[in-house]
């Protein structure tokens, strides 16, 4: 199983079981200790699940400051996953449960700050397909 990764400059790097076991044990012996017994690191394997995993999409719904002070905003259908949901306001992130929440199809801002009808402000959430 691969996974890519961002380093603190940006970029973007691919890793594999296999690297992170070499950093955890000895990568030069091709050998790992887990409680008492050693394991050879080359022979580790991705396992299937049975399945492929599902596709996601991201939606993205703009919305739009009606007037100053507004902290409700209609959204289009429920979030069925709201720590999965990205609240931007003027391309800076926001936390779920902290600076915002949702009730039913509306969210509710938390009056960090004032917003204004000049702020740009979106609500990004995955769509399973």
């Amino acid at each position: 199983m691969n996974f890519t990764i961002k380093t603190l400059r940006g970029e973007q790097k691919t890793l594999g079981i296999q690297d992170l076991l070499g950093l955890l044990g000895d990568s030069i012996n091709d050998e790992i200790v887990i409680g008492e017994v050693t394991y050879r690191i080359s022979s580790a394997q991705s396992i299937a699940t049975g399945g492929s995993p599902a596709a996601v999409d991201w939606m993205v719904t703009p919305l739009r400051v009606q007037a100053s002070g507004q902290d409700r905003f209609q959204l289009p259908h429920a979030i069925l996953d709201p720590e999965s949901a990205f609240f931007t306001v003027n391309n800076v992130d926001y936390t779920h449960g902290m600076q915002y929440h949702f009730e039913g199809t509306e969210l509710i801002w938390h009056q960090t700050f004032a917003l204004e009808p000049t702020d740009e402000v979106h609500i990004k959430y995955p769509i399973t397909l």
